[in-house]
């Protein structure tokens, strides 16, 4: 039973709109097709944007491309399967939910999970991608 703002006491209204934020964010992923949890949509290409999508490149090339290289083998990926390579446009547009997923659930990058300011810069990033 959703109950009108006014009623609430400040205290109250700030759970509530907690509450609400967690809930969107909740019903913003759906179950994934390969069964290691769920997938998240990266929605819609903000307009006015470029500042975030910078940043969001710019993480993608230190904190994932350091272990997603085409250049890399072996040891040298830390695990990251082979043909996953960050550091080529294709692979990159091809994957780009995935690699968000994976970020938003705290899997990637190892060694710690991304700020939310981070992991937005990342998702717009990748929403955009021509």
């Amino acid at each position: 039973m959703l109950v009108p703002m006014s009623i609430l006491s400040t205290k109250y209204a700030s759970v509530a709109l907690l509450v609400a934020l967690v809930s969107a964010g909740l019903a913003a992923t759906g179950c994934s097709s390969d069964g290691g949890g769920d997938t998240v949509d990266l929605g819609a290409c903000p307009t006015n944007s470029m500042t975030q999508q910078t940043a969001g490149a710019s993480l993608v090339m230190t904190k994932c491309v350091t272990c997603h290289s085409s250049t890399k083998m072996g040891a040298d990926r830390a695990g990251a399967p082979a043909g996953l390579d960050y550091d080529v446009a294709a692979t990159v547009k091809s994957d780009a939910t995935s690699m968000y997923t994976e970020v938003f659930n705290g899997r990637m990058p190892i060694g710690g999970a991304l700020s939310a300011a981070d992991m937005e810069s990342v998702r717009i990033y990748l929403a955009c991608l021509p």
